[in-house]
């Protein structure tokens, strides 16, 4: 039974919650919030910078439909509404992880609190390379992984991240 078929009021829920809002089309997001009245809370979780709808019409692309609801209320309101709630700190991941991904996207604002322990290898690997589509070496190394695309013999590899 769809949502719309449902003969639910407007105010119905006290609070609608669509997480993972960053990943949802705006006509998806917008859907649940038909459902609300002016006493519903609305939050919107997600984060901006990840995963953006996959949208495959250049149609829609050339109208910015492939931006979440949540991304353009991001960039409509300034950045110190109190509404914009930026979840700085992550325990999950490595402290190296977070400190790349804070200095890249985030204005060095996330902090690692997990305490991950250290991997048994002393070294964590990452090519920065592409291969070609049909998994050959375009590394140069003369290697490659046996019909996979992307992927390299770890031995081959020149950039290395210590974690």
């Amino acid at each position: 039974m769809e949502l719309a078929n449902l003969g639910l009021p407007k105010g119905y829920f006290t609070h609608i919650f669509l997480d993972e809002a960053a990943q949802a089309m705006e006509c998806e997001a917008i859907m649940p919030l038909a459902l609300a009245n002016d006493s519903t809370r609305i939050v919107l979780a997600g984060d901006h910078m990840q995963m953006s709808p996959e949208l495959f019409s250049a149609f829609a692309k050339e109208r910015k439909l492939h931006i979440s609801l949540l991304e353009r209320l991001y960039d409509h309101y300034p950045s110190n509404f109190p509404c914009k709630i930026l979840l700085c700190e992550n325990y999950r991941a490595h402290e190296a992880i977070i400190k790349f991904t804070s200095e890249l996207f985030y204005e060095q604002k996330l902090i690692a609190s997990g305490k991950q322990p250290r991997h048994e290898r002393s070294a964590a690997h990452f090519d920065a390379r592409v291969s070609a589509d049909d998994g050959s070496d375009t590394s140069g190394t003369g290697r490659a992984a046996a019909g996979v695309p992307g992927l390299h013999d770890l031995a081959t590899l020149d950039h290395t991240f210590a974690v």
